[in-house]
């Protein structure tokens, strides 16, 4: 082998080397739609990517419908900024892959503030329980507000026996309730009050705050229901799921695929723990 062969050889093993560890870190092409509550585009908010382990940072501006397009390319973790919200959203990239990401943001800057009082671990309250019957506009005083919970799926059929916490942090107490055939819950609450409501096990779902005037207040709500074949063993929750099993406003469905290994791939059992409540997840 000639030196000029093998100085080319050595460049192209060198830029496969290259391209291989970039190509490890994973590519994002991701499609951003910015909305307001109204459903209305957001144009020219800002949209900041930001790699979590070089700190790269790229910023972008929405178009007249309030889209943006990105290519995030070798990077592990990206935070998305959207206006005035940091870490808005969070993308990890998959080694050796190339993905696409289609997401709609709704953009509420006081919302988001609000949410960021909600607190999810709840182990050292002691709550009190209060379970609400079905209370009317009648029973409104001068104290108290009215809360009513109208839920529907994604299709808007209501979804009934919903279970819903409307949880007092502050004074330790719980207002519970659940959806009726109509998927209707009704909640009577003291006013001056911060609320963190609950559906079913999403924590901090919505949240609700009264003031020092009595309201009569009608929430229309999407949330679609858990529906899954599952038994629970100790820690360890046994599940069956099907081609019909649907992801959930309380879980997400995730698709492993196992390849190598002595079976090449079959025959796994696969368990994935909730960093969260510790419990595993067997199918």
């Amino acid at each position: 082998m000639s030196k000029t062969n093998f100085l080319n050889l050595s460049f192209l093993l060198l830029t496969f080397l290259f391209c291989l560890e970039t190509r490890a870190q994973g590519d994002i092409s991701f499609s951003l739609i910015v909305q307001a509550q109204n459903q209305k585009a957001i144009s020219n908010i800002p949209v900041i990517t930001t790699e979590t382990s070089t700190l790269a940072t790229n910023t972008y501006t929405t178009n007249e419908q309030g889209e943006v397009k990105i290519d995030l390319k070798a990077g592990k973790t990206w935070k998305i900024q959207i206006g005035k919200i940091k870490s808005a959203i969070v993308l990890h990239a998959i080694p050796y892959a190339i993905f696409t990401v289609e997401q709609t943001y709704i953009y509420d800057y006081p919302r988001y503030l609000r949410s960021q009082k909600q607190v999810f671990d709840r182990k050292d309250s002691d709550f009190k329980v209060i379970h609400q019957g079905t209370p009317s506009n009648n029973d409104v005083t001068a104290a108290s507000s009215l809360l009513k919970y109208h839920v529907h799926d994604k299709f808007n059929r209501p979804q009934s026996n919903v279970p819903i916490s409307v949880v007092n942090l502050k004074d330790s107490v719980m207002y519970s309730g659940k959806t009726n055939a109509s998927g209707v819950a009704h909640f009577l609450l003291p006013n001056r009050t911060q609320y963190d409501v609950d559906f079913g096990t999403a924590k901090n779902y919505d949240y609700f705050d009264t003031d020092a005037e009595s309201t009569i207040w009608t929430q229309n709500i999407e949330f679609t229901k858990t529906v899954v074949n599952e038994k629970n063993r100790n820690d360890t929750i046994e599940q069956k799921i099907t081609p019909q099993t649907q992801a959930s406003s309380e879980r997400a469905l995730v698709t492993i695929k196992i390849v190598g290994g002595r079976n090449k791939g079959a025959n796994e059992i696969v368990h994935v723990e909730s960093k969260l409540t510790g419990k595993i997840y067997e199918n």
